[in-house]
């Protein structure tokens, strides 16, 4: 993931080394279905403060049949530091309810607006709905799926925070994504997750 504009995090970050090379570890996503999360055991694991490190990412896949019981379920997890993302926001069952209801710290925008978005009028002006939308909630917005120049060009002049897509890298050994990272910063972007 990208950060397209200059900012700065307050959480703490834990360094460590893999296979002898320095690492640091801001936070662990999960991707998780809402089905998942109403099971027991799935959020009896967040008994102490997470001070904002660990991200529950809600799976697309699944249709939410009660948001209310969905929130009442989150709200343990939230009171521990852990934050939600809503994972290919406007695609499949990851509608814009999805968004509204559960209020995520991090909305991901699906490719299937993020295609085309530096020559589609309609996909520019829903993800800048998407942008005032995020920034009126204190949500990140990460636009999945960025392919081209033209693409990552036209998010950062709406005011998108974060991308990931082939164009920024592919999925890739931790050494491969460090030497990434190095190559990445001296072009002006940073390598980072929303915090």
């Amino acid at each position: 993931m990208v950060l397209l504009s200059p900012a700065r995090s307050t959480k703490p970050a834990d360094s460590l080394t893999y296979r002898g090379i320095a690492v640091t570890v801001r936070s662990a996503w999960a991707n998780v279905s809402p089905a998942t999360l109403t099971l027991p055991e799935a959020t009896a694991v967040f008994d102490r403060p997470t001070g904002g490190r660990i991200v529950l990412e809600l799976t697309e896949h699944a249709e939410v049949a009660d948001y209310g019981a969905l929130c009442a379920v989150l709200a343990e997890p939230r009171a521990a530091g852990v934050r939600i993302a809503v994972d290919h926001a406007g695609a499949g069952f990851a509608s814009l309810k999805r968004v509204v209801s559960l209020r995520p710290d991090i909305i991901k925008i699906d490719l299937a607006l993020t295609r085309g978005v530096d020559t589609d009028p309609a996909r520019r002006a829903l993800t800048g709905a998407l942008v005032g939308f995020a920034a009126e909630q204190g949500a990140a917005l990460v636009a999945e799926g960025v392919e081209t120049a033209e693409e990552l060009a036209t998010l950062r002049a709406l005011g998108v925070g974060f991308a990931q897509g082939y164009y920024l890298g592919r999925p890739a050994p931790i050494g491969q994504l460090l030497a990434t990272e190095q190559s990445t910063k001296s072009s002006g972007l940073k390598a980072r997750a929303p915090r």
